[in-house]
């Protein structure tokens, strides 16, 4: 057989020349995707599909009898792809410490904390203030209801029952009287420039 008349079917050889440029395009490109996107694991894939048609044509070829004979073309399509593996990941753990109950009135499972144990807390069923209650491992809403309850309180001078806790003020107290413009001036008696 006539060596220029045939190419063969290696990867070096010309037939594969576009497959081989295209790899090359891809993976440099692979390489600088993964340096811009600080990446350090990337792909890169060549996938090939061969084809075989199959005809018959005229037989001229004096070693194969027939008029005809049947030969098989090939045909090759390629796909060069890369992937640039950028790994993005939350992640976090919740534990409550709390126990999981089955709500009768909400008809649904809820978290409450654990109570009844050698452990005790403001929870616990047998605390007076839980007693009368049919929700027993809640908290208690106000400090009146704590005191309907049973629950100890401690002694000494109430300043203002009704204040709300951390509702206190230190410092100077004076009225001042704002003026109809933007409302940041006003007549400061103690000042010694007030002409009025």
């Amino acid at each position: 057989m006539d060596m220029e008349n045939i190419k063969s079917l290696t990867l070096e050889d010309e037939t594969f020349e576009e497959p081989r440029q295209n790899f090359n395009r891809v993976l440099q490109r692979l390489f600088k995707s993964m340096i811009e996107s600080g990446s350090t694991e990337g792909s890169i894939t060549m996938k090939m599909d061969v084809t075989l048609e199959q005809e018959y044509i005229p037989n001229y070829d004096p070693n194969v009898e027939g008029e005809s004979r049947k030969i098989s073309k090939p045909s090759f399509k390629h796909k060069v792809s890369s992937t640039v593996t950028v790994k993005d990941e939350m992640s976090g753990n919740k534990d409550p410490q709390m126990e999981l109950v089955w709500d009768e009135d909400k008809q649904m499972y809820i978290l409450a904390y654990i109570s009844n144990t050698d452990q005790r807390s403001i929870f616990d069923a047998d605390q007076p203030w839980n007693q009368n209650r049919a929700d027993a491992g809640s908290m208690p809403e106000d400090q009146t209801a704590l005191e309907d309850r049973g629950a100890p309180q401690i002694e000494g001078p109430v300043a203002d029952e009704h204040a709300l806790p951390g509702d206190v003020v230190d410092g100077d107290f004076r009225e001042v009287e704002e003026d109809d413009g933007d409302g940041y001036e006003y007549d400061d008696p103690d000042d010694p420039d007030n002409d009025e």
